[in-house]
């Protein structure tokens, strides 16, 4: 399983922050040169005064239940990779996560929606910006 968290602050005027972990399916589609979609899927939400390494944690320790045999009981659940923006919180819960059974072989990757647009930011900086956009943005 592969997983993301981060938080948003635009929701809620109240102070409280929206925490949300997703996962992300791969699908075929109908079109004949045999392409996919991606499509993100959110199924733990947290609402907490601050965006926290224990609240982090908390989900993760959450998600372990709800795979693990308290729930779901899928056996050799594990986590291969976690996604995140720049939160040094995130990454220490995924660090502490990864410490455990289910989480011994994961992976820490940036974001790509973060990476995207922070790359869009710095393109001008390149040599050869045509070549970046081929790469980039042709997914």
């Amino acid at each position: 399983m592969s997983i993301a968290m981060d938080g948003t602050y635009k929701l809620l005027i109240n102070g409280y922050v929206l925490i949300i972990m997703a996962t992300h399916s791969v699908n075929p589609t109908n079109r004949a040169d045999d392409s996919f979609t991606h499509t993100g899927i959110p199924f733990l939400f947290c609402l907490s005064r601050s965006e926290g390494q224990p609240v982090f944690d908390m989900m993760l320790s959450t998600l372990t239940k709800l795979a693990g045999v308290d729930f779901f009981n899928i056996q050799n659940f594990s986590v291969l990779s976690g996604s995140m923006d720049r939160c040094p919180a995130i990454l220490n819960a995924y660090v502490k996560f990864s410490q455990q059974k289910e989480g011994r072989d994961m992976k820490f990757v940036n974001c790509y929606a973060h990476l995207v647009r922070n790359a869009k930011k710095h393109a001008k900086l390149l040599k050869n910006q045509v070549k970046y956009y081929i790469s980039i943005f042709i997914y």
